[in-house]
């Protein structure tokens, strides 16, 4: 199985109830799903959610380093996870969020293709 198409989407989710923390009043999310398709036509799918006071990731930025993760991992099979891992960091350095979310995709893809859910 070999990745042929990430895609990306950022979405803007309004809490039902704020969030508070230590110095300010959270009341919505904004996260960047990502779609990855293979060439056994399975999709998987991943979340990042950066959280800028925290870790210092926006959105945008895991956007730019998605298109920047892209290249290296089309063609990649997501059953090989330590490569992937080893990719992504080769490229860029800490950035956690995108990471997760193609981590999470794979993940997903893994699952699909044995018949499995992910926590197994």
């Amino acid at each position: 199985m070999k990745i042929t198409d990430i895609k990306w989407e950022k979405l803007h989710i309004n809490l039902l109830e704020p969030i508070k923390i230590a110095f300010t009043e959270i009341d919505y999310a904004e996260v960047v799903l990502i779609k990855v398709t293979t060439d056994e036509g399975l999709t998987g799918y991943g979340e990042a959610a950066p959280f800028a006071p925290v870790t210092g990731e926006t959105p945008d930025g895991v956007i730019a380093v998605l298109e920047m993760l892209k290249p290296g991992l089309l063609g990649m099979d997501p059953f090989c996870i330590e490569q992937i891992h080893a990719m992504m960091d080769h490229v860029i350095y800490s950035n956690g969020a995108a990471k997760c979310a193609v981590d999470l995709a794979m993940f997903d893809l893994m699952g699909k293709a044995c018949g499995q859910p992910v926590y197994k």
